[in-house]
């Protein structure tokens, strides 16, 4: 153990006012005697105390506390020493730090709101009910040979007869708008079944209907309209450039024939002048002539 001054304490030894100033107590541990140093009353120093041999087995349970100081060593703050403990204020945001009737303001404002929106949306949801109930009660038909009330061997000319019934009776004039998806639907399944064969063809394959025509029917189908198309393209193309080199052929020989009536104007207006000059000449010497005889 070391005193404050630095030197180095050691038992049995008066130390003066360094004890004193201490106030350090501490046991010393031998195999005979426990020895407490104190500090002493009067202010030269005090002296060692010897503990009676009853407490020998308590002093032997203690250890020295040696290392502890006294609140008295501790250096006071100075206003340089930095405050390294101390912790930054918390961050506070805008919300807290604006005043409580801007807060309370706010909230009550989106309260409002909240609650106003939600009527509305309510009003919405009751008024469109009956609409979403009879779109979600409405049975929706298979295909459109379900549509018609037709078979899907079927021919053109009975399609024909089960729209025109159809059409008749769910035509938005006589039944009211209420009827007007279902006339809708009966025009677009007419369409697709009175159209080519092969468009009849692609919609019982693809809705796996048992029509008139199984896979390889089908295929031929298609590939016969392919080819029947590609024909009928072909002449198309054949006639658009038939029609353009008449068009040529018909400017050219308009060019032409201007071209032609431009040289003979041209001509007869060179072969015109010499005559036109001789009768002026003419004209002016007879002139002359009854002048001189008047």
């Amino acid at each position: 153990m070391r005193l404050r001054s630095g030197r180095k304490y050691e038992p049995g030894i008066s130390h003066g006012p360094e004890v004193e100033e201490i106030g350090l107590q501490y046991d010393l541990k031998t195999d005979s005697t426990s020895i407490t140093h104190t500090p002493a009353s009067s202010k030269k120093g005090s002296g060692l105390n010897k503990r009676p041999a009853s407490n020998k087995g308590a002093a032997l349970n203690k250890r020295p506390e040696l290392n502890k100081r006294p609140a008295s060593n501790k250096r006071p703050a100075s206003n340089k020493t930095p405050l390294l403990n101390k912790r930054p204020s918390s961050y506070t945001g805008p919300f807290l730090s604006a005043p409580r009737w801007l807060i309370d303001a706010v909230y009550h404002t989106t309260y409002v709101y909240m609650v106003l929106l939600g009527l509305i949306l309510m009003l919405i949801a009751i008024l469109s009910l009956p609409k979403l109930i009879q779109l979600y009660t409405q049975k929706t038909p298979a295909n459109y040979y379900h549509i018609l009330g037709v078979s899907p061997l079927a021919n053109k000319t009975t399609i024909r007869t089960a729209y025109r019934k159809l059409s008749f009776d769910n035509h938005p004039d006589k039944a009211g708008s209420a009827s007007q998806l279902d006339f809708a639907s009966i025009r677009e399944a007419y369409k697709i079944l009175s159209a080519e064969d092969h468009i009849r063809c692609h919609y019982d394959l693809k809705h796996n209907i048992q029509g008139l025509w199984s896979l390889a029917d089908c295929l031929n189908v298609t590939a016969q309209f392919e080819k029947e198309n590609r024909r009928r393209l072909e002449l198309e193309i054949a006639e658009v450039r038939r029609q353009r080199l008449e068009r040529q052929q018909r400017r050219k020989e308009r060019e032409e024939m201007v071209r032609k009536l431009e040289e003979e104007r041209k001509k007869a207006q060179l072969s015109a002048r010499p005559v036109a000059f001789l009768r002026s000449l003419a004209a002016g010497f007879s002139k002359t002539l009854q002048r001189s005889q008047d």
